[in-house]
């Protein structure tokens, strides 16, 4: 399993990377920022369900890749400041199934794993590990201690829904969205982003769908276009008011393309249904069971 995905990442790296750059590339709708408030022993919770069906294709040869994948994140706020809030981000389980050329991997990161496969050798390393994050009191990432950047193979774990969360300075922190909610907004109001990434332009379109006493419902339809990707993208945000804490974000994408290796042209397409959700760990509303958020790509 792990040769022939590694064989499958030479050829399709840009087309793996866009939705996650997409992911991270949240409209920056004004530019007041707002002051977030968190106190020492906060901890958030936060879960992403990722299912892809990826193929690479020369002609009538064509290569289907499959993968499911269920990811905990903790974030716990260890020190405060005037200034600044120090986050514990970790990861504490983890369940992954990919499946190609009849051959699959289940990686439970509660149990054994097979040595000898790198993939399940990275995601192993993944969980328990911890980087301390410093983030100012808009969410600007002020320093960080990361361990992600010692992985080497990112581009695999990408066929398992996985991205090494990177913390760079100067970058939004994840939980925190880089717009503000103001205050008054009503449904219907509407931004334009745009972002570039690799020589591919994204343009994003965001409306206020629903305002509720508790919660911001925001929507969105992205598209993504280049030399050799395009995608399009649509998918919802939800806001809590109260904390301005990015609380779900559901996404739907399908990405084609080509690459061109040694000559030879492959055409690629991926589909892609993402499910997240954070929460306070103390609430008393806690978060839904595991199947209520999985979702299925057709």
């Amino acid at each position: 399993m792990d040769a022939l995905i590694n064989r499958v990442t030479k050829k399709t790296q840009l087309l793996l990377t866009v939705f996650f750059v997409f992911c991270s590339c949240i409209s920056n709708a004004q530019t007041v920022q707002r002051i977030f408030t968190f106190e020492k022993g906060d901890n958030y919770q936060k879960r992403t369900f990722l299912n892809s069906t990826f193929i690479i294709q020369r002609g009538a040869k064509a290569l289907t890749v499959t993968s499911s994948s269920s990811v905990y994140k903790t974030y716990k706020v260890t020190d405060v400041s005037d200034k600044a809030y120090t986050f514990k981000v970790s990861i504490p389980k983890m369940d992954v199934v990919i499946t190609a050329a009849g051959a699959s991997m289940h990686f439970d990161s509660e149990k054994d794993i097979d040595t000898t496969s790198k993939i399940e050798t990275a995601l192993k390393y993944m969980v328990g590990k911890h980087s301390d994050v410093l983030v100012d009191r808009t969410g600007i990432i002020l320093s960080d201690d990361d361990f992600s950047d010692k992985l080497a193979n990112d581009t695999l774990l990408s066929f398992a829904g996985i991205q090494p969360e990177s913390f760079i300075k100067g970058s939004q922190f994840n939980v925190i969205p880089n717009f503000v909610v103001k205050r008054g907004i009503k449904k219907g109001y509407k931004w334009k982003d745009t972002a570039t990434f690799s020589r591919q332009k994204m343009t994003t379109r965001f409306w206020i769908d629903q305002v509720t006493p508790t919660n911001t419902i925001i929507k969105f339809k992205s598209f993504v276009t280049g030399d050799l990707v395009n995608s399009n993208s649509t998918g919802t945000y939800i806001v809590d008011n109260k904390s301005g804490i990015l609380v779900q974000r559901l996404i739907q994408s399908i990405s084609t393309g080509y690459q061109i290796l040694n000559g030879v042209v492959y055409s690629t397409t991926r589909r892609i249904s993402l499910s997240e959700d954070c929460a306070k760990k103390d609430e008393k509303t806690s978060l839904p069971p595991d199947d209520s958020f999985m979702v299925v790509t057709k």
